[in-house]
């Protein structure tokens, strides 16, 4: 293999382990900013007056969003 197709599948390596880690990334903060959420819902109806549906509003996310994230409320 020659030395400029080595170079270019690093490149292309390297691509790719930084879009992981930027997705992986913004994961975290929409998982942090659905809990955020939960925590005021929580406060204002109670756990069983939250609904996922207002959660998500909160956080400004889809409830499919949150589904995938939590497959239940957050304790």
């Amino acid at each position: 293999m020659s030395t400029s197709i080595v170079r270019m599948t690093d490149d292309v390596k390297g691509r790719t382990a930084a879009a992981s880690a930027a997705r992986r990334s913004r994961g975290d903060a929409t998982r942090v900013r659905i809990l955020q959420a939960a925590d005021v819902e929580f406060a204002n109806a109670g756990y069983h007056g939250a609904t996922m549906a207002r959660i998500a509003e909160r956080a400004g996310v889809s409830v499919q969003a949150v589904y995938f994230n939590f497959r239940t409320k957050p304790l």
